[in-house]
């Protein structure tokens, strides 16, 4: 058992140092202008089921370098998916986006639900999931010093602090229960055009086309096709391998 776990942290170990070699070498690549290269170094950290924000970020800025735009714009909105608040990631997908042939305008929403939008989308749900537990384990704290504690004074701040801190926990958990059970899938088209179908058919009319790059909301998937809608509230169907999941 002994060996066992000693050889299970030597594999981790072992495989940290390859992904630090493999950004470092994707890295060097990059900044000597070898985007092809470096993308593939990031590639391979990806394939080995590694998500991060940076790294997502970093594969978009390669694509966007090498010109192709749609998947710049996938690798861009996937990395925002993990840390909203990344303004480099913002900047760069709004810097792509003009270059889109498609300029799909956003439908207004109404004032309330636009600021609560804005506000749960601020963190990603494992973020406000984590805030909760956080402010959670600080009320256990401060309730254990109110128990123990024989100061009458020390008592109220003790309470005061933990009836503030649970009133946080509970908040960021309902934002992120409410994250996550509004959670939409969305994707990107990734071909260079598609037409947009009324049913999901190729028999079916076309209703209007699309350009690489835009971004969907699917509504539903039906025998290889995907229902979408758009920004400005436009339905069709879709075939669904022109789309990648964000």
């Amino acid at each position: 058992m002994k060996k066992l776990i000693i050889f299970t942290i030597i594999s981790f170990s072992l495989n940290g140092q390859d992904l630090d070699s493999l950004f470092n070498h994707a890295g060097k690549e990059y900044e000597e202008q070898n985007y092809k290269l470096a993308l593939e170094y990031y590639q391979e950290i990806e394939m080995q089921e590694m998500h991060s924000s940076d790294l997502y970020f970093n594969i978009g800025n390669c694509y966007y370098k090498l010109s192709q735009n749609a998947l710049a714009v996938l690798y861009y909105e996937k990395s925002l998916k993990i840390n909203p608040t990344l303004d480099e990631a913002k900047f760069n997908l709004s810097l792509v986006k003009s270059k889109l042939v498609d300029k799909i305008p956003q439908v207004p929403l109404i004032f309330y639900k636009e600021w609560t939008r804005k506000f749960t989308n601020s963190l990603s749900v494992d973020d406000w999931a984590k805030i909760a537990l956080v402010f959670i384990f600080i009320f256990c704290v401060f309730i254990s010093f109110f128990l123990f504690s024989s100061s009458f004074i020390f008592k109220k701040i003790m309470l005061f602090l933990s009836s503030s801190s649970l009133s946080i926990g509970f908040l960021s958990l309902i934002v992120a229960f409410y994250s996550y059970s509004n959670m939409e899938t969305n994707a990107i088209l990734i071909s260079e055009n598609s037409y947009i179908k009324s049913a999901p058919s190729f028999k079916s009319e076309d209703l209007f086309i699309l350009h690489e790059g835009t971004k969907v909301l699917v509504l539903e998937e039906f025998k290889g096709w995907n229902k979408i809608k758009l920004s400005d509230g436009m339905i069709g169907w879709v075939e669904k391998e022109t789309l990648r999941e964000i």
